[in-house]
């Protein structure tokens, strides 16, 4: 899940909420391997506005999480460098 936009240091702009869902498939020679296929695209959508973005933001983190998904860690991501580093 992510939430960007282009317009630098606004909240009046335009933004992008969207959600993937995708396997990966490892790492293979110190990289990502990616998925099998292209990654399923569960929610994309402009929004006018950093408020009402971080509204439909948090409200898809909260449905994940419902659903037995955990937020990402600082830990994780030191393990997963960690496992990029050592393959």
């Amino acid at each position: 899940m992510a939430i960007a936009s282009d317009a630098f240091n606004s909240t009046q702009a335009k933004f992008q909420v969207y959600a993937l869902e995708g396997v990966g498939m490892g790492i293979e020679d110190g990289k990502f391997a990616g998925t099998d296929k292209n990654p399923k695209t569960l929610f994309d959508e402009d929004i006018d506005g950093l408020e009402e973005a971080g509204k439909n933001f948090r409200a898809l983190v909260q449905e994940a999480m419902d659903t037995g998904f955990e937020p990402i860690t600082f830990m994780d991501m030191l393990e997963y460098e960690s496992k990029l580093r050592r393959s």
